[in-house]
């Protein structure tokens, strides 16, 4: 079973990021002062495809799409997955990968 942890940073002018990781498996992060609009997220995608919360992924649950007028929030971790995923129940191996 996988594991992960998050812990704040010691630097207080470091300002907290929206990570955003890719179907591809690569990442982006930016550093808003707000939150982002989702669809500014998905400009670089060029497949059909949506974004989830990691906090909202639940074993063998459906991957729960974000609402495209939701803003990505600053200390989040997002997945962008394709639409195929999306009435995809969550297996043991999804959630340790």
């Amino acid at each position: 079973m996988g594991s992960c942890f998050s812990s704040e940073s010691s630097n207080s002018s470091a300002s907290p990021t929206v990570k955003v990781i890719s179907a591809e498996a690569s990442s982006a992060s930016t550093h808003p002062r707000y939150g982002i609009p989702l669809s500014q997220a998905l400009e670089m995608e060029t497949s059909p495809c949506f974004i989830c919360n990691s906090d909202k992924l639940f074993y063998d649950s459906l991957i729960p799409p974000l609402h495209p007028a939701q803003q990505l929030q600053p200390g989040q971790l997002y997945f962008v997955l394709p639409l195929t995923r999306m009435q995809y129940r969550l297996t043991a191996s999804d959630m340790a990968a």
